[in-house]
């Protein structure tokens, strides 16, 4: 009982003896929880804390999700945990609903213990999120628009009132139409998205900001932005121009810029995806990371050949019988399990 005079209101929701209380009717831990807090009343406004917490989570019933998405969520699950241990304190959200729904009132309370953490410290903050092929649209408290993409989130301050700077931290992929501000003294207020390898710094803008396996991708369709290499603290800032598109990696960490086509990289908006000479390679993530489908190739030299065209993202299987008949190959869909074999 004395380790947990020195617990505040995140401990306590990271004890299984503290969870067994409060979400069964355990005889045992009731009796023990009631001494502690006659024998510690001190403690008695971070365990009403804790309990709020708790009892403000939804416990759904379980849904149906396939080993493949299963797999995504607990490595999402994984990494914030392990960013959290780290020491990482950026504002982080969490897909609350989908997590307890798969995980249930069994769940694990390390992960307990990471939402418990996420409300203490984020409760004035909106996480916005959306599933596999999913889209969103959202206004901001500034009154700029976000459009997030599918398995995406979005967290930032609810009142952005009397600060110059405007932040949103972002995983996985969206696009901003940013408007210009004015705070105090008529200073122009900066627009900030944190994501991934990236701080963007924007002024009034249109663009899109994708996050994905450790490379992080910024397209400018207008104004200009200002991007931060997270990864090169030495590197001097990057400019990028309408049109222009930079991306840096975990890999080689290097910054990298080029003229493009921007549709092609904003075409989800518009519930399209538009490829040009793009390996099945890369179309494999994007099936993924989009809509939660596991892909397998038989013959690992299909992921090579390239396919160019556009797509409406409202008809998967339009789009794999497209893809047999471009290769003359047979793609089959099986409970989410996409097989491509010659």
């Amino acid at each position: 009982m004395e380790k947990y005079q020195s617990y505040n209101a995140t401990d306590f929701i990271s004890d299984d003896s503290f969870l067994n209380w409060v979400l069964s009717d355990d005889k045992k831990s009731a009796v023990f929880w009631r001494k502690f807090l006659a024998e510690n009343p001190q403690k008695q406004k971070e365990v009403d804390k804790a309990i709020k917490i708790i009892k403000s989570l939804e416990f759904q019933d379980e849904v149906v999700l396939n080993p493949f998405q299963k797999e995504k969520l607990l490595e999402k699950i994984n990494s914030r945990i392990d960013s959290l241990k780290s020491g990482d304190q950026q504002p982080k959200g969490i897909k609350r609903r989908s997590i307890l729904r798969y995980t249930g009132i069994a769940a694990s309370f390390a992960i307990i213990a990471f939402l418990s953490y996420f409300f203490l410290n984020n409760f004035q903050r909106t996480t916005i999120s959306t599933d596999f092929a999913e889209k969103r649209e959202m206004m901001l408290p500034d009154g700029s628009s976000v459009i997030l993409n599918a398995n995406s989130e979005i967290s930032y301050a609810k009142d952005w009132s009397g600060v110059n700077i405007r932040e949103v931290w972002l995983e996985g992929e969206a696009f901003f139409e940013v408007v210009k501000t004015r705070g105090e003294n008529n200073v122009r207020k900066t627009f900030l998205v944190h994501s991934g390898n990236l701080n963007v710094e924007v002024l009034g803008t249109s663009f899109n900001v994708g996050e994905r396996r450790g490379k992080t991708k910024v397209t400018l369709l207008t104004g200009k932005v200002k991007l931060e290499n997270k990864l090169d603290k030495s590197a001097a800032p990057l400019i990028l121009e309408p049109g222009e598109h930079a991306e840096v990696s975990t890999k080689d960490k290097v910054l990298k810029k080029s003229k493009v086509n921007t549709r092609k990289y904003a075409s989800w908006v518009d519930d399209l995806m538009i490829f040009e000479a793009t390996e099945l390679g890369e179309i494999k993530y994007v099936l993924e990371d989009n809509f939660g489908l596991e892909v397998v190739f038989e013959d690992p030299k299909l992921m090579q050949r390239k396919f160019t065209g556009v797509i409406k993202t409202g008809n998967i299987e339009e789009f794999l019988r497209t893809l047999e008949l471009s290769f003359d190959i047979d793609v089959t869909n099986k409970d989410g399990k996409i097989i491509f074999r010659k």
